[in-house]
């Protein structure tokens, strides 16, 4: 929509010159600090809604809440710097920016899930201070929000900071040294509306979220209301479930026994729901879903508040593992722990950021410090683990990862006993020839070069000797080959302990044998040896 048509007089610079002018805003009627509005040759410009707003917030002024926005031309001459710019007087307007996402409060304590940041309860931005979310509530229990699942959250809510306002008549004083509310209401499930500007709290009694599937898509539900898959509602709004899945179709329905409360295919898409591609619209009468991926167990999630409908990849088995700690970029937080996806029956498989200076460890439960599973327990264990993971002795053993920041994957076979790393940002390279002591001119057994991050490649442990390779970027493929010179006419620097062999091919030749960490970086254009 258009804000406003902004029209001015041509600049007079005694003669006709070709001019370009900029349109810039202003919160200060001094203009210390501008926001471009645009530029044109023309003498007028168009400033839609969207621009408009886009300028006052960056130029600080607070949602919803009025401010003054100043307006002025420079007007630069083309082709020389010996013209000074000229600028014109200002124009006041007064505007009200806003925004559309809002940010969350938290309630914790145990009139919900308890007194624990793990187990934080969100509840919506729906609106400028306000906030809404269906939970459980629990009679006799205590709680307060937080502007953050934090103890040190900036901004906390208790009972004080609501009494001057309305607060619903389920809660009172929990007189409890932090002046917490305290829940008086019947256990149940409610929606709670909060509103931190007009300080006010409504409840309203809700029936427990429930959703199922039903259809000859999801194997153990089919067609009958006697055998629907149920998904577990994790918040409002979130729900998940792994089941096993065949070419066929099938529909969610929010009410048990209720073929009326079913949520097709469309029903979704028209809602602008982001729909895994394993899925489409069955084209079947009813529009359900239709499953047209490889028949076999997922995790499906349902998310309503950022509109996504996700399957796990073809193959899980089960329940997935986690994994914490500030070796990954979960942090030692549950709200963002590493999924390790159930593949095959015991076989768990992550992509997960690695860092050197952190540690980590597996968890079997979510949001459950107690099931987790250290270096120690699967040594014990008798399993095999890649060498790049060791104990951390950090008076937990958690596992702590010792080799080239990066992106991995992390594989635990509980089968084979094994925890193992593979690059996980794309494919490897490959090493051949016989200056790399373990692969020697044969395909059978090249050295491989993880890529960690995009273009960034790391071989660890790798021995050199006096001879001829080279990289390989396809497995099994002679003509996938990189020489010295490829690397040397592209500007790379490479590490003076390589040199071009001169040997008919340019091959690599390592000039001091060793074991080394070889890093090859595409983006940095370097090739090192450590």
């Amino acid at each position: 929509s258009e804000f406003e048509k902004l029209e001015w007089s041509a600049s007079d610079f005694g003669v006709t010159l070709p001019v370009e002018y900029t349109i810039v805003a202003s919160a200060d009627a001094n203009f210390a600090s501008t926001y471009e509005v645009g530029v044109t040759a023309s003498k007028s410009i168009t400033i839609t809604v969207g621009e408009m707003n886009s300028a006052a917030l960056t130029l600080g002024i607070a949602p919803f809440e009025a401010g003054d926005i100043y307006f002025r031309i420079i007007t630069e001459v083309k082709g020389t710097n010996e013209i000074a710019n000229l600028l014109s007087g200002s124009i006041t307007r007064t505007v009200t920016p806003y925004v559309t996402e809002f940010a969350s409060i938290y309630m914790i304590g145990d009139a919900v899930k308890g007194w624990d940041t793990n187990l934080a309860v969100e509840v919506y931005g729906t609106g400028p201070n306000e906030y809404s979310a269906i939970a459980e509530f629990n009679n006799g229990g205590a709680f307060r929000f937080f502007s953050a699942a934090d103890w040190n959250a900036e901004n906390q809510y208790n009972w004080t900071f609501f009494e001057s306002g309305t607060v619903d008549a389920s809660f009172e004083n929990a007189n409890d040294g932090d002046t917490n509310l305290r829940f008086i209401g019947t256990t149940g499930f409610y929606r709670i509306t909060v509103n931190i500007k007009d300080l006010t709290i409504i409840m309203e009694a809700v029936s427990q979220p429930e959703l199922y599937i039903v259809g000859a898509g999801a194997v153990a539900a089919g067609w009958d209301w006697a055998t629907p898959v149920q998904f577990d509602w994790i918040q409002d709004g979130i729900w998940e479930t792994t089941t096993e899945f065949t070419n066929d179709a099938f529909r969610f329905f929010t009410v048990r026994d209720d073929w009326n409360s079913g949520k097709n295919y469309p029903a979704y898409a028209s809602e602008e729901f982001d729909i895994d591609d394993k899925l489409e619209d069955a084209m079947d009468g009813d529009n359900n879903f239709y499953f047209n991926g490889t028949p076999g167990i997922y995790k499906l999630v349902i998310n309503e508040i950022e509109k996504t409908i996700v399957m796990a990849d073809a193959g899980t088995a089960g329940p997935p593992y986690y994994l914490v700690g500030d070796g990954t970029q979960a942090g030692w937080d549950w709200a963002t722990p590493v999924e390790a996806v159930q593949f095959d029956a015991g076989v768990y498989t992550a992509d997960v950021t690695l860092d050197p200076a952190g540690a980590f460890r597996f968890f079997t439960v979510k949001d459950d410090w107690g099931s987790g599973r250290n270096h120690p327990y699967y040594v014990n264990d008798g399993y095999m683990i890649d060498p790049l993971l060791i104990d951390a002795a950090d008076g937990d053993n958690n596992f702590k990862f010792t080799g080239e920041p990066g992106d991995y994957k992390i594989i635990l076979d509980e089968n084979s006993k094994t925890i193992t790393l593979e690059g996980g940002a794309g494919d490897p390279l490959w090493g051949v020839g016989a200056g790399l002591a373990a692969a020697g001119w044969d395909w059978a057994t090249p050295v491989q070069f993880m890529q960690i991050a995009d273009g960034k490649y790391v071989g660890h442990d790798v021995e050199m000797i006096n001879d001829a390779f080279r990289f390989f970027t396809v497995k099994d493929d002679w003509n996938s080959g990189l020489n010295y010179p490829h690397y040397d006419g592209e500007g790379f620097t490479i590490d003076a302990k390589l040199e071009n062999a001169m040997d008919g091919d340019s091959n690599f030749l390592c000039n001091t044998p060793g074991t080394y960490r070889v890093i090859i970086d595409n983006t940095a254009k370097t090739i090192t040896l450590n």
